[in-house]
């Protein structure tokens, strides 16, 4: 049986969301193995229900019970807590790892190769990776093996098609079973050769494919083997083919009625010919024409030289040719062109090259701006829209039609002309007239609802009905009855007979916003990805009971996204990204075979002309659509009260009208079932307004304020539990159990209601066991030492340790309505306020005042000392075999140990330091440093400005010391610009987004004093003692003044605070003084040795 999981170092749930394990647990079995621990010599199965609340809590800050029923697992309690904690544990252990970031260094910048530890279970990978390598390689050869055979079958001088077409088919299997890069070329490659086996030449297709690298190799290929083939099989075939016209708009509209032989007929985009040559016959048919010359197709045209469209070119005969007389010469100047220029007839190679050359345009005057005169569109014959010749904006009278419409420039619209309105009107009331209508006459309508799209923007979507009934009436050649939605649908158009307005054109505005949308089975989302609320993303649940099909789904999240952002999206292009092609396709094609999805592209269409935006759909994957997080996304504040619960405190406490914090989806409705007016955090269909805190509320007619009391509690447990996890806290805590311990061993065992002020003084007594300051009477010799002598005197508390936990028990006491002053009269109240306590007090210190007890200092540590310490850091920092973690520890610690020096702060106040608080000096002179929360600085305007600057000696210079430490952790991955400047590390190498704790620092630096053998029991508020020292011996301040600002001692600080002129202006003169000192630190350290250590000096009486 394998070893229970036990919760990894530092690895909690705290902060996390924990709806995956919610999920996680609520379908899994329970576990087959031992139970998952908090601690190795814990089991989770001999826990109690209490002990796992609390475990549970502190684990991921939860209530157990409420996520046990989140759950549903309340069968058995006990057996469901241990489980969900089972799952937590090993949740944590996969997430739960503490914020940080591991240590990283690049090849080229590790001189030497560090050494590795082999582990079992790296080895396995390791194994398990070269298997499956191996695997992958034997694959690649059979591919390999079967190209070659397919490129051996096509070289061959006969090769056999029916065996190379069996190869590529099992070249494309084993590259699909294998997942290639190629795949979807050989496959491709297959499909189109089996498709087109009787037209292509097989062996050079496979052999020009093989050899590509892109999908696209294969239609190169397939184009260039048809040709091939077609020159090969088709080379004594004579005549010349016509080319055939690919516009998409070709047939769209009728054909024109055609001039008769002998005339030019005019034709424009999209008017074009039909397909097939021109006959030659004029505007009748072969059986119908007249007499008189034909005509045959030329092919080119004489404008443009193209071959998709054609001009007539008028036969001649032999005897006209040998007279002067020239009709096509003619005919030309008669126009007004040139005099045709034709190129003699030659065997050889023409001297002249025929291209294409720019289409004649017609320019439409705008009334608006007739100044700047717009291109409408290309015509292939001007003299059709104008009267005179030649073309003049001035003289143009007439208002041109174009395919059917008038032009508006006023307007900027097309108009429906009378005429074509009223024709449209009586064959829409003949169909209306009629049960059963023919499919001819269905056909004529949809095509005039078609035509009209210039005019009525969307038209196309309002004939998906009739479309559908005329595909029904082709296939069974019956008449189509009119009911249901067809009926409907036509019914729909009568809306033309009272329009007068018209779809203006888009104005030319370079507005875009690009959104991208998404939807599940249970929400929808929407992401802004530009605009001005560029990374915004939100999203809301479907209505319940919604069981639509998913492609449904995401035509109504567009629709949604479009409600929701209508005044950022409006006048605007907006680009959708959505992962459905379904809806892609149903609105580039105006509709879909789904009536549901075609509903719903009708909305959307009409919305976007009420907001007058230009939307064009794009395909995305769902791996790169930003949108499918937010429709996946839940959330406890997602959450509503049932209706039964809702009905009995609206009845209590209403009628409500507003909900002030909700979502569509979640929002409270009033007895009626309406949805209450509600304000959502992000924009929605329904949405009154976003933000609550935005809006105006003073107005609103609702009878009780809505409180997210939810919100506030959990702001009040976050501020409790702050103060909880405070040192002072603790140290309470722990005196008040320590002081109830005290109580219950008293004989008459008073609480902390009936407590005394004898009981308090009682209690300091006893706790004069803990001290460290012994009272030495008048004839010891050790009187005014410091330290435990072994003199038989008596060893106290200091008296300030006793003042201290005298204000500790004080606060205990009012937390417990003790209040905070003691009435002699009554003996009530704080017995910490007492003549009684404060009379133990003042015996205290006049006893260790008269027993010459010096107040205690640390020993202060010099700039040599703190110049061994960096010399050695530097000496190990040159080292190869140390690792990163270790590394990174020394150059930190210099750094602490340079900074706190020339500070002269406290060492908690170092490591309480956060980049954005280092400011830089200008010319890169050192750094200036701005404290606002420390050991005495906590809130009431008070801080500590104080400046640092470059120093001769290069080895302790904090300046270099701090630039070091921040290029060494940036070239090895550790991001130090956001947080706390000095970090702690893990065993593993994590640096962690926490601050460094003082007894780290006091470890370290015992540690290099120990290691140096230097260590005279020094502390890191050594440096500061030390600090202080060098600056009143060496002359580098005139006053305690200066001194008291530098340091951020409470005295005239608050003037230089609001002024900074001595610490930010001149870049303080101390700190310029400071960084000359250090050539000095030998003389200043021998004269402390002797004139102030007195603890070195010898006794005067012996």
């Amino acid at each position: 049986m394998p070893p229970p999981a036990v919760l990894r170092k530092r690895h909690t749930l705290t902060g996390k969301d924990i709806f995956p394990l919610i999920k996680r647990v609520r379908g899994a079995e329970g576990p087959a193995g031992p139970l998952a621990r908090l601690k190795m010599n814990t089991p989770t199965e001999t826990m109690t229900i209490s002990e796992m609340k609390t475990a549970f809590r502190e684990l991921s800050g939860e209530s157990l019970e409420e996520c046990l029923q989140m759950v549903g697992d309340t069968a058995n309690v006990e057996e469901g807590m241990k489980k969900l904690l089972h799952y937590a544990i090993i949740y944590a252990n996969e997430v739960g790892q503490p914020d940080g970031q591991d240590i990283s260094q690049d090849e080229q910048q590790v001189g030497e190769p560090q050494a590795k530890i082999q582990k079992k279970e790296h080895a396995l990978e390791k194994r398990i990776e070269e298997l499956e390598q191996s695997k992958r390689n034997e694959r690649e050869e059979e591919l390999k093996s079967l190209k070659a055979k397919v490129r051996g079958l096509c070289m061959q001088t006969e090769p056999s098609v029916p065996l190379i077409l069996v190869l590529v088919e099992e070249l494309a299997s084993t590259a699909r079973k294998m997942n290639s890069d190629d795949a979807a070329i050989f496959e491709e490659l297959a499909r189109q050769a089996n498709c087109n086996k009787e037209k292509l030449d097989i062996p050079s297709f496979c052999l020009s494919v093989l050899g590509g690298k892109a999908t696209d190799v294969v239609g190169k290929a397939l184009s260039k083997a048809l040709k091939v083939k077609s020159e090969c099989g088709e080379s004594s075939v004579l005549g010349k083919v016509q080319a055939t016209h690919q516009s998409p708009m070709l047939n769209l509209y009728s054909q024109p009625p055609q001039a008769y032989w002998g005339f030019g007929q005019g034709n424009f985009v999209p008017q074009m010919y039909p397909y097939g040559g021109v006959t030659g016959y004029g505007g009748y048919r072969k059986y119908q024409r007249g007499s008189g010359r034909g005509q045959s197709s030329r092919g080119n045209c004489l404008f443009c030289g193209g071959p998709d469209h054609y001009d007539f070119e008028i036969e001649i005969p032999e005897w006209e040719k040998c007279d002067s007389f020239d009709p096509e010469k003619s005919v030309l100047e008669k126009r007004g062109h040139p005099t045709w220029i034709t190129l003699k007839e030659s065997d050889s190679k023409p001297a002249v090259h025929v291209g294409e050359c720019s289409l004649p345009k017609v320019i439409m005057p705008l009334t608006v701006e007739p100044s700047k005169p717009r291109l409408c569109h290309d015509a292939r014959f001007i003299n059709l829209w104008t009267r005179d010749s030649p073309f003049s904006l001035d003289t143009l009278k007439d208002v041109h039609r174009y395919l059917g419409f008038y032009v508006d420039s006023k307007k900027q619209a097309y108009l429906l002309p009378n005429d074509k309105k009223e024709k449209f009107m009586a064959l829409r009331e003949t169909i209306l007239s009629y049960e059963n209508v023919d499919v001819r006459t269905l056909q004529r309508f949809a095509g005039k609802c078609v035509s009209m799209s210039l005019v009525i923007p969307g038209a196309k979507l309002y004939t998906r009905e009739i479309n559908a009934a005329i595909s029904i009436g082709l296939r069974n050649s019956r008449k189509i009855k009119m009911t249901g939605a067809l009926l409907e649908e036509v019914k729909y158009w009568r809306f033309v007979d009272g329009w007068k307005g018209c779809a203006p054109w888009r104005p030319e505005r370079h507005l875009q916003v690009s959104i991208s949308t998404d939807a599940s089975l249970y929400r929808y989302g929407v992401a802004i990805m530009s605009g001005k609320d560029k990374g915004e993303a939100f999203g809301d649940f479907w209505a319940k009971g919604d069981i639509r099909p998913i492609h449904q789904k995401e035509a109504t999240a567009v629709l949604k996204a479009l409600q929701s952002l209508k005044l950022d999206v409006q006048d605007h292009r907006v680009d959708l990204f959505v992962d459905n092609m379904a809806v892609v396709c149903a609105w580039e094609n105006q509709g879909s075979r789904d009536v549901q999805l075609s509903a719903i592209m009708k909305e959307i269409f009409q919305m976007v002309c009420v907001l007058n935006v230009d939307l064009k759909m794009h395909y995305v994957e769902s791996k790169s659509n930003l949108a499918d997080y937010p429709s996946r996304k839940s959330s406890y504040v997602d959450s509503m009260l049932s209706v039964a619960t809702w009905g009995l405190v609206d009845s209590a406490f209403g009628p409500h009208t507003v909900d002030l914090m909700a979502t569509d989806s979640n929002v409270m409705r009033d007895s009626e079932g309406v949805p209450l007016r509600h304000f959502t955090q992000y924009p929605s269909p329904q949405s009154a307004g976003v933000n609550v805190f935005a809006q105006e509320l003073s107005k609103e007619n609702f009878t009780g304020e809505s409180i997210d009391l939810f919100g506030i509690d959990e702001r009040l447990n976050d501020l409790k539990s702050r103060e909880e996890e405070s040192k002072q806290t603790k140290r309470r805590k722990s005196l008040e159990v320590r002081f109830k311990k005290f109580l219950l061993a008293l004989p008459h065992t008073p609480t902390i209601m009936s407590v005394t002020p004898k009981d308090i003084c009682r209690f300091l007594v006893w706790n004069d066991k803990f001290g460290k300051t012994q009272i030495h009477g008048m004839s010891c010799p050790h009187i005014g030492e410091f330290g435990i002598h072994r003199c038989g005197c008596e060893i106290r508390l200091a008296a300030g340790t006793v003042h201290g936990m005298v204000q500790s028990l004080s606060e205990i006491l009012c937390r417990h309505g003790r209040g905070r002053s003691w009435d002699v009269g009554t003996c009530s109240g704080n017995p910490c306020m007492s003549p009684e306590v404060q009379s133990y007090q003042k015996s205290c210190k006049d006893e260790q005042a008269k027993s010459r007890i010096l107040p205690k200092q640390a020993k202060p540590i010099f700039l040599g000392k703190l110049q061994k310490i960096a010399t050695y850091i530097d000496r190990e920092l040159s080292r190869h075999d140390l690792s990163l973690r270790e590394k990174f520890v020394l150059v930190r610690d210099q750094a602490v140990f340079k900074l706190q020096f020339f500070a002269g702060d406290r060492a908690s106040d170092i490591s309480n330091i956060l980049s954005q608080e280092v400011k830089k000096l200008p010319n890169s002179s050192g750094f200036a440093f701005n404290h606002t929360y420390g050991k005495t600085f906590r809130g009431d305007g008070k801080c500590n400005t104080f400046v640092i600057k470059r120093s001769e000696d290069k080895i302790i210079c904090p300046v270099l010391g701090l630039e070091h430490y921040y290029k060494w952790t940036s070239d090895n991955g550790i991001n130090i610009s956001l947080g706390y400047l000095f970090r702690p590390v893990t065993e593993k190498g994590r640096v962690l987004d926490k601050k460094l704790e003082y007894s780290a620092i006091y470890e370290r630096l015992k540690c290099y004093l120990i290691t140096l053998g230097i260590d005279e029991g020094e502390t890191p508020h050594s440096l500061r003692g030390g600090f202080a020292i060098t600056m009143a011996v060496s002359g580098a301040v005139k006053g305690p003044g200066e001194l008291m600002q530098h340091v951020g001692w409470s005295t005239e600080s608050s003037a230089h605070y609001y002024s900074r002129s001595k610490s930010l202006t001149d870049a303080s003169r101390v700190a310029g003084n400071i960084a000359k000192i250090t050539s000095d630190r030998e003389d200043i350290e021998s004269f402390y040795k002797t004139h102030g250590d007195i603890s070195s000096m010898s006794p005067a009486f012996d």
